[in-house]
């Protein structure tokens, strides 16, 4: 299996157990750990700089694929899911914010693009649910202050 793929299946196994999680902050704990440890691992394997650029960027690919399969999975309707996927995406956006300071990788460019990726992906979830909660808010004020 290639690092691409490996890095792809652990993130998409990652969301998943996050979102059947009874104890969201475990799961989401233990995915962060976990990628971590996985890129940690993977770029540590090689002494040249250029091979840990080749391969970083690799994980990039990997998470990137995995993001946009998860992104077609994601319930916009489910606010109760949807809190669980944006503590997901955080924990992930975190691990990625971790190298971006890190000396090890020198082209930082496909990086800052999937954490863009990543944080539009968690303000629409935000937006979602505060136009769910605002909606029904209004529709009760509606109901009380009619005229």
């Amino acid at each position: 299996m290639s690092i691409k793929d490996d890095v792809k299946n652990l993130v998409s196994e990652g969301f998943e157990e996050v979102e059947k999680a009874e104890k969201v902050h475990i799961a989401v704990g233990d995915f962060r750990l976990r990628l971590k440890a996985k890129i940690v691992s993977i770029l540590s394997s090689f002494a040249e700089q250029e091979l840990k650029e080749t391969t970083f960027n690799e994980v990039i690919e990997g998470i990137n694929e995995a993001l946009m399969e998860i992104s077609k999975k994601v319930d916009y309707e489910n606010t109760e899911k949807l809190e669980k996927e944006i503590e997901f995406f955080e924990a992930l956006n975190e691990v990625l914010k971790e190298f971006m300071d890190s000396k090890d990788i020198k082209d930082k460019h496909e990086l800052s693009m999937l954490m863009g990726k990543v944080s539009k992906l968690i303000e629409r979830m935000r937006l979602e649910i505060k136009e769910k909660k605002g909606g029904i808010l209004k529709r009760i004020r509606k109901l009380i202050f009619r005229k």
